[in-house]
């Protein structure tokens, strides 16, 4: 039931986030008894900082009431928050000239959104003055990022570490 009422869960349709369910403990030790204590774990994401409180807000209330109502009760933890990928325009021209000047125009893809974060993302959250960018190198990843049988071509890291440079000499001068 906590599930369904995550499921009808809505925010702003103008605005890019989901929820979702990633991982189901739930075990009572044998086949023929329902266990009485399940863990759930859940994914939540939103390509801008704001609308995450309200987010977190919202799928604790539906947790926590959806449970209630069968008796039950839950206890909702944070267990790890990552800041949203809200990138400034100025980082993303010296990222994108940068990697101009290794790799050629044709080396530099449009820019694209991402709703995923990184730890880098926290400096300009903590340190507003900071700004962020992203970049992703193309390193003929496979099967998936994420994936437990992830390999690239370790080669294309000496490309990365080249962009990178080129963006801190673009930056210090």
């Amino acid at each position: 039931q906590a599930v369904q009422a995550v499921n009808a869960i809505h925010l702003s349709p103008g605005l890019t986030w989901s929820v979702k369910a990633t991982r189901f403990l739930c075990d009572a030790g044998v086949t023929n008894s329902v266990p009485d204590e399940a863990r759930v774990v859940w994914d939540l994401r939103s390509q801008e900082n704001g609308p995450m409180t309200l987010l977190k807000e919202q799928v604790t209330r539906a947790i926590t009431h959806s449970v209630a109502a069968l008796g039950a009760s839950a206890e909702v933890r944070v267990l790890k928050e990552m800041p949203a990928a809200e990138i400034d325009d100025e980082a993303t021209a010296v990222i994108r000239a940068a990697i101009v000047e290794v790799l050629g125009e044709e080396g530099a893809l449009s820019t694209r959104t991402t709703p995923g974060s990184e730890d880098f993302f926290y400096y300009p959250v903590k340190r507003p003055g900071v700004k962020a960018g992203f970049w992703g190198l193309g390193t003929n990843l496979t099967p998936g990022l994420h994936h437990p049988d992830m390999h690239f071509d370790l080669d294309s890291l000496e490309i990365g570490v080249q962009i990178f440079k080129a963006c801190v000499r673009k930056v210090l001068g």
